[in-house]
């Protein structure tokens, strides 16, 4: 039986006051590993047992050793979420867009950022690429929170009542809420109608 599954976020902050914002934005839904420089962030990466599920870089500029970690992390895992954040527009625009790589100002980030920690959780919880992109393309649509993402991902699954409520450790009530609320948002009846819709637009994008 399916269980509630957490992403596991590599972050680059050379910043203590951006590693403890992101760190406090992605703590809700996994593991945070925060480093300093793209170099210890690039061995991270390069370690076989690390296994991360989506990349944060939070940086000025993206430099060529932030250019080589994003590479790095591409290659690793090519389905893996990556946002760089930066002050000004990036200087490797067309390469990062070739990546997929999520890209936002800084002090623009939430809405991005909303969508890219909705993104790695469906891809920690399916561990189907295209039901994550499926999921990430419906949340835009409708501008769904991250939980209604993790729920939507859950949807896909086999997962149980009793699972769902201990795996995201609320009420069943809130449990109930919020499953109401996100029938409501996509006009189906059913937790299992909504997975099936999400499915059958995954299989149209692999």
């Amino acid at each position: 039986m399916t269980e509630v599954t957490t992403a596991r976020f590599l972050l680059l902050a050379p910043e203590k006051e951006a590693r403890e914002i992101w760190k406090a934005r992605l703590a809700p839904f996994g593991s945070v590993r925060a480093t300093r420089t793209a170099e210890s962030a690039r061995r991270e990466v390069d370690r076989a047992r690390a296994g991360y599920t989506a990349l944060v870089v939070d940086v000025d500029v993206d430099t060529r050793p932030v250019q080589r970690l994003i590479q790095a992390m591409h290659k690793q895992a090519p389905a893996a979420p990556l946002l760089l954040i930066t002050e000004d527009a990036p200087r490797a625009a067309k390469l990062l867009a070739s990546l997929g790589v999520r890209q936002a100002l800084r002090g623009l980030e939430l809405e991005e950022a909303r969508y890219f920690i909705g993104a790695a959780i469906a891809l920690a919880q399916t561990e189907n690429p295209a039901i994550a992109q499926a999921i990430e393309g419906l949340a835009r649509n409708h501008e769904m929170t991250v939980k209604q993402m993790q729920l939507t991902a859950l949807s896909t699954t086999d997962i149980d009542r009793e699972s769902l409520i201990d795996g995201l450790g609320v009420s069943q009530n809130t449990v109930k809420t919020r499953i109401r609320h996100l029938l409501r948002m996509h006009e189906v009846e059913t937790l299992d109608g909504l997975g099936k819709r999400v499915l059958r637009d995954a299989l149209a994008r692999a």
